[in-house]
């Protein structure tokens, strides 16, 4: 199994490496790095170019975490006992990719979307209250961030629940797996917002649909 977890890494790492957000900048005649937070993600996106290249770079940021994961069961379906973690593994190295890409310095977006891709292609039960949970934060305080943070702790709380009640498809030891590799998804999403967090303390984080705070 060792082998085959760094298969998946790697596969999902290279399919993390795609630039959603920069393709959809240059098709909007825009560079997403130099304008609004100066992140490629959606949300500046959203930003920056609209609903369409909001969605268009959401849609790009999901497809490359879900590709490798589905690639994943694809390739190792008969492994059984262990497959679920397997897809995991692939799904993390889209975000990792995604996070930390070589092609850009390791440099890298946040990893929300890939988050989610994750998440849909993994157990997409899991995502179904991380989500509202996402919505009803973004919308009551405007602060996507924050948001975000409390969705991916939320899917990291969940994935215990899961385990104990036996809605992984995996079983034994690969739950616990399950547990530390979605905790471990979740901290690196919630380091990527360490400066997002020292704005929302000191009050002067972007609020979406507001004008940024000096």
């Amino acid at each position: 199994m060792l082998g085959y977890r760094i298969i998946c890494l790697v596969m999902g790492y290279i399919f993390g490496l795609f630039p959603s957000g920069k393709i959809v900048g240059r098709i909007k005649h825009v560079d997403l790095s130099k304008e609004g937070s100066g992140n490629t993600g959606a949300t500046n996106a959203l930003r920056v170019t609209g609903v369409g290249g909001g969605v268009l770079t959401l849609l790009g940021d999901v497809l490359k975490a879900v590709i490798p994961v589905v690639l994943a069961y694809a390739f190792f379906h008969k492994q059984g006992n262990g497959i679920q973690t397997l897809m995991l593994y692939a799904g993390i190295g889209a975000f990792l990719g995604h996070c930390f890409p070589v092609t850009g310095g390791f440099a890298g977006g946040k990893g929300i979307a890939c988050f989610l891709g994750v998440g849909l292609a993994v157990c997409a039960r899991m995502v179904i209250v991380p989500l509202i949970l996402f919505i009803l934060l973004a919308v009551a305080t405007g602060y996507v961030s924050l948001a975000s943070i409390a969705a991916v702790t939320a899917v990291a709380a969940e994935s215990y629940v899961f385990a104990a009640a036996g809605l992984f498809r995996d079983t034994g030891a690969y739950r616990i797996e399950l547990c530390i590799l979605f905790t471990i998804l979740a901290a690196v999403a919630i380091y990527k917002h360490k400066d997002n967090i020292k704005r929302l303390r000191a009050g002067t984080e972007n609020r979406f649909g507001h004008k940024k705070k000096a």
